[in-house]
């Protein structure tokens, strides 16, 4: 509210701005990675960059969904314990982590008398990450595009307690689907109205001009 004193006229001037609601923009990579053996990093295509032009970014969400497989054999005779675990990630090309899902841990343990046991666990990976932190959200403003990367990797491939004459091992493979990122963000406001205060202060002085003519002031 704006109070101004024009010829001893008060004139008020109201300024209203729409109270917009959060809005959201969703961005796709256009393309992921097929299954492939873990020790792969991969640089997918960018996503477009949060302009601050449409306002104030509150959040950013990260999510996409891929899968882990794990391979295991053993050839008798053998006692066995075989660990498998594979970690995803994605980031910024250039830049830090920023989603980690769980790791996929596997052990396969028992005896094998005779014969040769394979074995294949396929685990869905998905992941969905918010972050409304100053240093989080600073990564993704700008106005070109961000290229994400993707990296696939063996936290552990062991071989223990085993005894016989056979032979055991472990295999890994992963995949990613595309990434989807999210951005919330506050609108810039814009007046819906004004109340024209010049438009006002005229009228005020023109009110006061026909009072002075229609009541001019005695002469000594």
């Amino acid at each position: 509210m704006k109070i101004q004193f024009f010829g001893g006229v008060t004139v008020v001037g109201l300024m209203f701005f729409n109270a917009a609601p959060a809005q959201i923009l969703s961005y796709l990579t256009s393309t992921g990675v097929s299954d492939t053996p873990t020790g792969w990093t991969e640089t997918l295509p960018g996503v477009q960059a949060f302009n601050l032009s449409f306002g104030e970014l509150t959040q950013v969400r990260i999510s996409f969904a891929g899968e882990a497989t794990q391979s295991f054999f053993v050839v008798a005779p053998e006692s066995y314990t075989l660990t498998n675990q594979v970690s995803l990630t994605v980031g910024i090309s250039g830049g830090p982590i920023v989603a980690t899902p769980g790791s996929i841990l596997h052990t396969l343990s028992g005896t094998l008398p005779t014969g040769q046991l394979y074995q294949t666990l396929n685990t869905p990976i998905n992941f969905t990450g918010s972050y409304a932190d100053a240093d989080h959200l600073a990564l993704f403003v700008g106005t070109g595009t961000i290229d994400l990367v993707a990296h696939a990797f063996e936290d552990v491939q062991t071989r223990t307690s085993v005894s016989g004459n056979g032979t055991g091992g472990s295999s890994s493979s992963a995949s990613l689907g595309s990434i989807f990122v999210e951005y919330t963000y506050t609108p810039i406001p814009e007046p819906v109205a004004f109340a024209a205060i010049f438009g006002l202060a005229a009228f005020g002085l023109v009110v006061r001009r026909r009072s002075s003519l229609a009541n001019p002031p005695e002469r000594p």
